[in-house]
């Protein structure tokens, strides 16, 4: 009975200090933080842009140095499609290397704006493109001085870069974006209003991680834990299950053979859809959304939206080879909304324009 009761006290143990942990881990102390920009920091660059500046649109925006941080003052205007402004901070000389971090430190002061949109332009360590993933969070800023700690993790691409390049938010984990930085920029909401000024002082950027001794603690709690369910289930007399009736063996197919054949049929049929999804292709073949970016990549080495592009630019090079029809034409028929996304893909993927492909192939016949 003592080893019995000397295995109850150490599982007791083991959960107290695990709910400890736990505790301590939600309101963790966090160690100095680094620094990225400060008002007495000479070392960065700081830049603003606008679709004034970079389209031919009508937002204007500036910056100015004061004794509390930079002062960040924008107006949307209507003459673009997407009016935006914002104020970037990179080094020069190097990137900002956050993966021993968790949490960016963003200081404002003298807020005039309700929402900001805070974006890291962030390096991949995938060998395809695109190099380069937009990681952003939209935070509500309030009018006081304070300083948001924005998690890491919780940073996301958002929908209109996904569009623009043409991805779905299933292949970001296959592009792998590392925290390695360029530039970490604020811009306008999406909803902020046209022909309103806005304004705020950015006071400080910095980030900061968790003290690893929780970390440990934890890891030490654990261990006690696993020991003492252990040692309490080798000692408490346990019930010895009821020996399995006799069975036969049953023969199955390979699942996977069969999940790859299906996938690629059905892909293979509507790859000319532009509404085609992981979602879609999920529904239609009864493949979950998270084993069919595993299948290709496992055998194709793709991505999903890879792989139907693939597929997309081969019958656009037999369509542009065997037909006459207009590059408008074949790019909404294999599946494009827009013939502007046709062709920066084409470009990438076969190294010259649909125009010049056919030209070329038209000159070998």
């Amino acid at each position: 009975m003592k080893q019995i009761e000397r295995a109850r006290f150490f599982l007791f143990a083991g959960i107290f200090l695990l709910l400890i942990a736990g505790i301590l881990s939600i309101t963790a102390y966090r160690g100095s933080p680094r620094f990225i920009y400060t008002p007495e920091d000479d070392t960065i660059h700081i830049y603003t842009f606008s679709d004034s500046l970079e389209w031919k649109g009508q937002s204007s925006v500036f910056h100015e140095k004061t004794d509390r941080g930079i002062r960040f003052t924008y107006t949307l205007q209507e003459g673009y499609a997407y009016p935006y402004a914002g104020i970037g901070f990179e080094n020069e000389t190097e990137l900002f290397a956050l993966t021993e971090y968790d949490t960016l430190l963003l200081s404002i002061a003298d807020n005039r704006t309700e929402s900001i949109t805070v974006c890291l332009n962030t390096t991949t360590e995938a060998e395809h493109s695109p190099s380069r993933v937009k990681l952003c969070k939209i935070i509500k800023t309030g009018s006081s001085d304070t300083t948001h700690p924005l998690l890491l993790k919780n940073f996301i691409p958002p929908q209109w870069w996904l569009n623009e390049h043409d991805l779905f938010f299933e292949d970001i984990q296959e592009l792998r974006p590392s925290l390695h930085v360029e530039s970490i920029v604020l811009t306008n909401h999406e909803q902020n209003t046209i022909t309103t000024p806005y304004s705020t002082t950015i006071t400080s950027l910095a980030v900061t991680q968790k003290s690893p001794f929780f970390l440990l603690y934890g890891i030490v709690a654990g261990a006690i834990l696993s020991f003492a369910l252990f040692f309490y289930y080798q000692r408490v007399p346990q019930e010895k299950p009821a020996p399995l009736p006799p069975h036969k063996n049953i023969l199955l197919q390979n699942h996977i053979d069969q999940d790859l054949q299906r996938l690629t049929d059905y892909i293979g049929s509507e790859f000319d859809n532009p509404d085609l999804s992981v979602e879609m292709v999920s529904e239609n073949t009864g493949i979950s959304r998270s084993q069919i970016p595993e299948l290709l990549r496992k055998n194709y080495a793709m991505l999903f939206r890879q792989y139907v592009n693939t597929l997309r630019i081969k019958e656009a090079q037999r369509l542009l080879r065997e037909t006459d029809r207009q590059i408008t034409e074949i790019a909404l028929a294999v599946g494009y909304r827009y013939p502007s996304t046709f062709n920066r893909i084409f470009k990438d993927t076969c190294h010259c324009s649909p125009n010049e492909y056919r030209k070329k192939e038209h000159r070998h016949e």
